[in-house]
């Protein structure tokens, strides 16, 4: 019953062990890889698709850009010109590329080009009237383009040729000529384009340039048929690369009504129409990643991709994918482990094995763990760290940003010091044509756009203006010569004439102007004198510095100093300033650029071309503020901030670093995750390889112990000396060793006891063996001839095994050799035993014995038997043909008083078989736990029958021991057959 029960508890347990070690070892495992592979392919998902939005933007900007006619025309043509420059014959290859142009844009240019000599090229001019403005033009070109480049951005407007000839040009350039955009063919990047000048029915654009070779000059006229010129050239060029991005743009007004489209024109629509009422320009669909963009009204740019076309597109698929071929990995492991579990009677892993399979495990989890987490802490890192330096980034903008109004104070204390010791040289005269070259100087070392004196009735007595004509003085004399008299009023109020103010009429001033609310302009005036201040000349913004000259003390000033910068020159040579600092700056690798709205001029200290950096630089106007994480220039990463200046307001401002320090301390934390995983794997390796050594190297000796005892080497001292479980198995493991050591010279000597398994005798043969569950077993069988023709053999089984088991049988055998008288006697044998065991029952060494005694006559088979509560003896007939059990009863020998004990007479006949065994036969058990019985016995005597007596032992031996499933107790069959005749001796 208490095996039954350990073995429902193990079932038990068994599936519980199988349930946790599916979860522990298969389940936690692939969740976590889960995690890890999702996690992964997420972020190289979502990074992927930021690379592609991004690039479709770059893509749809570049069609924006070209959308505009007069843009995309300067560019073609500044592009031909440029290549005609580099090449040894310029007229040559200049000639070639109008032929291009016409062909293939037939009506829309003419041309005029001039020689070096400013002659015109007939062949390749248009124009063949208007002889005497043609050859005018040249000089006139010529003067703007050298001055837009050396005065970059240029202001042709002040140039005295332009005004001198404007109105002669304009009859033939067009009415609707603005001056100042004569420089709009000499601007840097999106700044250039065609100048427009006449109305739509002669051609309303034209462009020029004027190199060392020739000068040319083109005037277009786009028409219907032109409209989509541009978008479609910047279509074709961003195609013919052959990559996976497929752009394209939509006209609305030319939308197909009614026409059957495919699938892929149809989704297109639909995200247009949301793109429309939504305005989200990143679109993701199941199976394509779109954007557009807004070009005009009516235009609309798009790019598409195909998520097949990229490499974490269909990130399921991948993770799918991966775990069908790990899957399939797994199971071809497995059935190769199971192949070759076939080929092995029992699988077993070993202590060492199951050791480096925990080892992997507690290794493994921890760093699928570690790499789950540390894969999205990397990424996040990342993300923090471009965030801290956009957002460091976008500080120092904002401080160069706020630093301009300090450099306006700066440079107005710079021009106070500059013009210090004139002031005191002119208290007491005016300035005149001797001062001339002192203001030169000033003007040059302030790089001031201008610098004039005004006397008290407003005239110009000194005036000095670098690179552009001088423009009408007739506000600033108005205002000069109002503004001294009000510096030189009388001191009490008195309306009449201010001191030394004089005569001129156009300078008289009613006393109502002259009243305490007309005075408010001169007041403030007082605040700004001697300091930097921005002024508005009509559409064009200066810094202006006055400054009053004359007795300070007497209240009496003579002159008024006007000094002034262009705005938008002052702000660039801030910049320019600013970008120095930081370039000498050695602890730091920013890079300051900054664009000026006003000309597209670049200021700065940078690596990157103008043609990455100045869509960025353009967002920052458009957007305020504007991050780029991954701009790549000649296979190098860098990081730009840009942010459109507040007080630089005519200016876009760019912080540029490389991304090598970014890049730098990810790894640097890849570095450390992977220092600590491999700490760990060191720390758990030594745990691990310490805990082994101390359990395996005890548990080797100990297989080393089991090893010699198969070897019956019982000799044999295991060395373990801790003071653990193992140290208390390896002492007891001796103790046992010296008891097997004694228990196998007591089983030497009890198989001295037993018989030879063989015993012929007349007609008689007996054959006998004894299986025993233990080094000393408790089953005993003997033969002895009682007297002459007489053969007795003796079958016992002692309760119990092991040394208690094998004395009793020593004490039987001694009975059985010492006792002769009884032998003959069966039931005089089996008290005398009985009396023996009694007595030592009495002094306390309790064991009873059951057993058997018989004397069989060796020619007539006449057979007497006595039975001490064994097992019933089996007669099976001749042949096999019959069995029964002889069921004779009687009391265990040790255990009563008064035991009696008969004899038996057993009906031998000539060829039949007397089976003795022990009760191991009968309570042999099977995988079902079902006792093999004796209704089993009876018939497997008859079955197993064999006229060999030893072949019939093994018969019998062989099917018991089939049937159990274990052997639980000592197994002892002994066979006596009566012949028919009397064998042969041997």
């Amino acid at each position: 019953m208490s095996e039954r029960h350990e073995r429902n508890i193990f079932s038990r347990y068994r599936a519980l062990t199988w349930i946790g070690g599916l979860v522990c070892f298969v389940l936690v495992p692939v969740l976590l890889l889960n995690a890890l592979v999702d996690n992964t392919l997420r972020l190289r998902s979502e990074k992927e698709q930021q690379m592609v939005f991004s690039e479709m933007d770059n893509r749809l900007n570049f069609l924006s850009q070209n959308v505009d006619i007069p843009f995309f025309l300067h560019k073609i043509l500044k592009r031909q010109v440029d290549r005609a420059e580099a090449h040894a014959q310029p007229l040559q290859s200049l000639e070639q590329s109008i032929k291009e142009l016409k062909k293939k844009y037939p009506g829309l240019f003419r041309f005029i080009v001039w020689d070096a000599r400013g002659k015109t090229v007939d062949a390749l001019t248009d124009e063949k009237s208007y002889r005497y403005i043609v050859s005018n033009l040249y000089g006139f070109f010529g003067e703007i383009a050298e001055h837009c480049r050396n005065e970059y951005p240029g202001f042709p407007e002040l140039l005295p040729i332009v005004d001198k000839r404007i109105n002669i040009f304009r009859a033939y350039l067009g009415r609707f000529l603005v001056p100042s955009h004569l420089r709009y063919p000499f601007q840097k990047g999106e700044h250039g384009r065609m100048i427009l000048s006449e109305a739509p029915q002669r051609f309303p654009l034209f462009w020029f340039d004027a190199r060392s070779d020739f000068t040319i000059f083109c005037a277009a006229n786009p028409t219907e048929k032109h409209r989509h010129i541009g978008i479609q050239s910047a279509v074709d060029q961003i195609n013919s690369d052959s990559d996976d991005i497929k752009t394209t743009f939509i006209d609305l007004r030319k939308l197909p009504v009614g026409e059957r489209r495919s699938h892929f024109d149809q989704m297109i629509l639909l995200e247009l129409g949301k793109f429309e009422n939504a305005s989200l320009p990143h679109r993701q669909l199941k199976d394509h990643l779109v954007a557009f963009k807004l070009l005009d009204p009516y235009l609309r740019g798009c790019c598409s991709i195909s998520r097949n076309r990229l490499q974490h597109g269909y990130p399921g698929q991948i993770k799918a994918r991966l775990f069908a071929r790990l899957g399939i990995i797994a199971s071809l492991i497995i059935f190769v482990f199971y192949c070759y579990s076939l080929r092995l009677p029992q699988l077993n892993f070993s202590l060492i094995t199951r050791i480096a399979l925990l080892f992997i495990y507690v290794n493994g989890l921890p760093l699928l763990i570690l790499g789950t987490i540390g894969h999205e802490y990397l990424q996040q890192l990342e993300g923090s760290l471009l965030h801290t330096t956009h957002r460091d980034h976008e500080r120092l903008l904002e401080e160069i940003d706020a630093g301009y109004r300090k450099f306006q104070e700066v440079l107005a204390a710079r021009t106070r010091n500059a013009l210090a010791s004139y002031s005191v040289d002119v208290r007491d005269r005016q300035p005149d044509i001797n001062d001339v070259p002192f203001f030169q100087s000033i003007v040059k070392q302030l790089q001031a756009e201008e610098a004039y004196i005004y006397g008290r009735d407003g005239e110009v007595l000194l005036g000095y203006r670098r690179a552009r004509k001088a423009q009408s003085q007739s506000i600033m004399k108005l205002f000069s010569a109002h503004m001294l008299r009000y510096m030189n009023r009388n001191p009490e109020g008195d309306s009449g004439p201010a001191r030394g103010f004089g005569g001129a009429s156009y300078l008289e001033m009613s006393k109502e102007s002259l009243s305490r609310d007309g005075m408010s302009l001169f007041r403030s005036m007082l605040h700004v004198a001697d300091h930097i201040e921005m002024l508005s000349f009509g559409t064009e913004k200066r810094m202006c510095f006055f400054s009053f000259f004359g007795d300070k003390s007497r209240r009496s000033f003579h002159s008024l100093l006007m000094l002034s910068w262009l705005h938008n020159q002052v702000q660039e040579a801030y910049a320019k300033h600013q970008a120095a600092e930081l370039a000498a700056a050695r602890n730091k690798d920013i890079r300051l650029v900054c664009m000026s709205q006003h000309s597209g001029n670049l200021v700065g200290s940078h690596k990157l071309a103008d043609a990455s950096i100045r869509p960025i630089l353009q967002r920052g106007f458009n957007l305020q503020s504007a991050r780029e994480n991954a701009l790549y220039y000649k296979g190098r990463r860098y990081i730009v901030t840009a942010l459109a200046g507040r007080q630089l307001d005519n200016m876009s401002l760019a912080a540029i670093i490389p991304g090598d320090e970014i890049e730098v301390a990810v790894r640097n934390a890849q570095t450390q995750l992977m220092w600590l995983g491999l700490i760990s794997l060191t720390i758990v390796s030594g745990v691990v390889l310490a805990l082994s050594r101390q359990f395996i190297a005890p548990v080797r000796q100990l297989a080393e112990a089991v090893e010699q005892i198969g070897r019956r080497n019982f000799g044999f001292r295991n060395n373990i000396e801790s003071a653990d479980e193992f140290g208390d198995l390896g002492r007891v493991f001796n103790s046992t060793m010296a008891g097997m050591h004694e228990l196998e010279i007591g089983k030497i000597v009890q198989a001295t006891l037993l018989p030879e398994a063989l015993y012929r005798s007349g007609r008689v043969e007996i054959f006998a063996r004894s299986i025993s569950m233990t080094k000393l077993g408790g089953d005993y069988f003997d033969y002895c001839k009682p007297a002459a023709g007489l053969t007795g053999v003796f079958m016992g089984d002692v309760a119990g095994h092991g040394i208690p088991a094998a004395l009793i049988m020593a004490m039987a055998k001694a009975i059985v050799t010492i006792d002769q008288e009884s032998l003959s006697d069966p039931s005089q044998l089996l008290t005398s035993l009985h009396d023996v065991l009694f007595k030592l029952k009495s002094d306390g060494f309790k064991r009873m014995m059951t057993c058997q005694y018989l004397v069989i006559d060796d020619q007539t088979g006449a057979c007497r038997f006595a039975n001490a509560g064994h097992c019933y003896p089996i007669i099976v007939s001749q042949s096999g043909s019959t069995s029964a059990f002889e069921e004779i009863v009687g009391s265990p020998v040790g255990i009563s008083k008064r035991a009696r004990y008969s004899n038996y007479d057993l009906a031998i006949k000539p060829g039949d078989t007397i089976i003795l065994y022990s009760d191991g036969m009968l309570e042999a058990r099977n995988s079902q736990n079902l006792e093999y019985g004796p209704e089993r016995l009876l018939e497997l005597t008859r079955q197993a029958w064999h006229q060999d007596i030893q072949q019939y032992y093994s018969n019998l031996y062989q099917a018991n021991l089939a049937w159990s499933d274990k052997i639980e107790d000592d197994i002892t069959i002994v066979l006596i057959r009566f012949s028919t005749e009397a064998p042969e001796c041997r």
